[in-house]
């Protein structure tokens, strides 16, 4: 039961920055925040392992130290992964607006239309990835 609860509360921080925060922030700003909460949660994490071991058992404690690395990191990665896809399509867009004008025309001229519309669905892709990823990662451990 506390692992479902701790998987829930993952899906729900991980959704507001996913969907909410990191659409206020500029992508630089994405790319220094996320790896300072996780060298801010570190120490916090060490030392509720070290409180944990003792009272709970070994094994407990390194279970959830194992659980709550893995959320932060594949919080990290898959925001990160969040940029990355801005970055591409961003970066696709601005080529082809700068360097194939009179020729856009057809297939490239439909894509460049729908440019949100695929980075929507990107982004979407990876948000799944970072929820079912955590998904086996508690129901393994």
């Amino acid at each position: 039961m506390l692992k479902v609860i701790a998987y829930l509360i993952y899906v729900v921080v991980f959704t507001y920055c996913y969907y909410g925060l990191n659409k206020r922030m500029s992508n630089t700003w994405i790319l220094m925040l996320y790896p300072l909460i996780f060298v801010a949660a570190i120490y916090p994490m060490k030392l509720w392992v070290d409180y944990a071991r003792p009272a709970y058992g070994d094994a407990f404690a390194s279970t959830w130290a194992k659980i709550i690395l893995m959320m932060l990191s594949s919080f990290i990665v898959f925001n990160w992964m969040y940029v990355a896809v801005n970055f591409i399509g961003n970066t696709q867009v601005r080529f082809h607006q700068k360097y194939n004008e009179p020729n856009i025309r057809g297939f490239l001229k439909s894509t460049l239309d729908k440019g949100p519309n695929i980075r929507t669905f990107a982004h979407f892709f990876f948000y799944i990835g970072g929820v079912i990823l955590m998904y086996i990662a508690v129901k393994n451990y």
